[in-house]
């Protein structure tokens, strides 16, 4: 992604970040239209992982794009708009599917990874305790280390 050029870049960019809008937006208007087996414990498990792989896959792609990028990340696209913080703690905490859970907090574990690796970013998301970034990552960490599941544990550790 690096080797492509900045129009792909934006591109690849808009289309993750669009895929990941639209799949949370048809998945809230499906929980509302129709009483949800969903379940963030155990129970329910066939139902918890049925039907989010797209949203997964978007948040992963998202998270290998922050890798892949580092800090240029930042300088090329800034820090994360409020919609998409919002989307991606959403993601992190109240999703129903414990995957889904795991990949949100993979792409704020990159976001971590490649802030700090410049004093600039690092001093910008992550010293400001009352920026929306520092806000998300203390309800991630929080919510995420008291998850039923494991694997949802060891992406919030």
């Amino acid at each position: 992604l690096m080797g492509k050029g900045e129009a792909m870049r934006r591109n690849v960019h808009t289309r993750v970040t669009s895929s990941i809008e639209a799949h949370l937006v048809e998945g809230r208007r499906h929980a509302e239209q129709a009483e949800s087996n969903y379940s963030r414990s155990s129970n329910g498990a066939l139902d918890d992982t049925t039907g989010w792989r797209a949203l997964e896959t978007n948040w992963q792609c998202l998270a290998a794009i922050v890798s892949a990028m580092g800090p240029k990340y930042f300088d090329d696209f800034g820090p994360f708009s409020d919609e998409l913080l919002n989307n991606c703690e959403y993601s992190s905490i109240q999703h129903p599917n414990r995957h889904v859970r795991a990949a949100g907090m993979a792409v704020l574990e990159q976001c971590i990874l490649a802030a700090t690796q410049s004093t600039v970013h690092t001093q910008s998301l992550l010293t400001d305790y009352q920026s929306g970034f520092c806000k998300t990552m203390t309800a991630v960490l929080r919510d995420g280390l008291a998850d039923n599941w494991s694997q949802v544990r060891m992406a919030a550790s």
